[in-house]
């Protein structure tokens, strides 16, 4: 069961961002009022020159309401951007709190799923290696390498999730804890990397497994960081170990340096609205591999800014 947050974003906040939305709500009422002035002034300047009483009186009338109906229009702009703020408010920590679960959700299900099926996988390739089953072998090892792929992916997800997380509460009034509240004692068990790497360069020196090995380690494998299976065998352990180095790190230092995603555009409410959905769409792809226990043969893509 997915856990919820109540964290919340000030609504008076959102002023900061320079930009409401409700700002072009008043634009007919604003015209309506201009004129209406100009009508006022043109009564002002028959008032002036043609002296009958009636008109005299029309046109002090005519100010009284233009005055009075002022009132009212800076009235009703202030509380439609008074309830635009509110909703805008609500909706991104809405979205700022899925965030959280959806991460949490990732530390705690999803990356044990990709561990445990890349060991799975590992232990298959062993039996096929003594078999001397070559193609499934590296069928295996394939698989494998998608499984820790897919683990190495989710944690650098993670990083991008914390950097939005941090940099659209950065000039906010909140009450969202600081820093990024995730687990950052994650790990991968050494014996699966290890074992990964052992009995793949077992195989490279038995000739028939190498054989294969020659015809299929230049081909595209669809992990992103990598072009190929051989570049994905050699650099895996080390690409994993370092992102979770990375998120670590992130965590501690409060996500100083945002080096993933191009913070400038975080700084109006649509683009971090956009950016969040494409996280939260992000991890939704990786909730579905995990839920119908599918093997994962497409990198899962972070996202873009236009």
């Amino acid at each position: 069961m997915k856990t919820k947050f109540y964290y919340k974003v000030e609504p008076d906040d959102l002023f900061n961002y320079k930009h409401i939305q409700s700002q072009g709500q008043g634009s007919y009422k604003t015209a309506i009022a201009g004129f209406a002035a100009g009508m006022s002034s043109l009564g002002i300047i028959i008032s002036l020159f043609i002296w009958w009483p009636g008109v005299k009186l029309f046109v002090i009338l005519f100010i009284i309401m233009v005055l009075v109906m002022g009132q009212f229009i800076k009235q009703d702009d202030k509380k439609a951007r008074i309830k635009t703020a509110k909703e805008e408010a609500e909706k991104l920590s809405s979205r700022l709190n899925e965030i959280i679960a959806r991460s949490n959700e990732i530390i705690n299900q999803i990356l044990p799923y990709f561990e445990a099926s890349a060991k799975k996988s590992i232990e298959f390739a062993k039996v096929d290696f003594v078999d001397n089953a070559l193609s499934p072998f590296w069928d295996r090892i394939e698989e494998s390498s998608n499984f820790l792929g897919c683990y190495k992916d989710a944690v650098e997800q993670l990083i991008i999730n914390g950097e939005i997380y941090s940099k659209i509460l950065e000039e906010k009034k909140h009450n969202f804890p600081l820093p990024f509240p995730i687990e950052t004692n994650i790990s991968i068990s050494s014996s699966i990397l290890d074992d990964y790497n052992f009995v793949i360069r077992k195989a490279q020196t038995k000739f028939e497994f190498a054989n294969i090995w020659e015809h299929r380690k230049t081909q595209k494998i669809l992990i992103a960081g990598f072009s190929n299976l051989e570049q994905a065998i050699h650099r895996m352990k080390d690409e994993i170990l370092s992102a979770i180095s990375n998120l670590r790190y992130s965590i501690d230092s409060g996500f100083k340096e945002l080096n993933n995603i191009q913070v400038e555009q975080l700084r109006t409410f649509e683009n971090g609205q956009r950016v969040i959905n494409g996280t939260l769409e992000t991890m939704d792809k990786k909730l579905y591999y995990l839920q119908y226990r599918k093997k994962p043969n497409t990198p899962f893509i972070r996202p873009m800014i236009d």
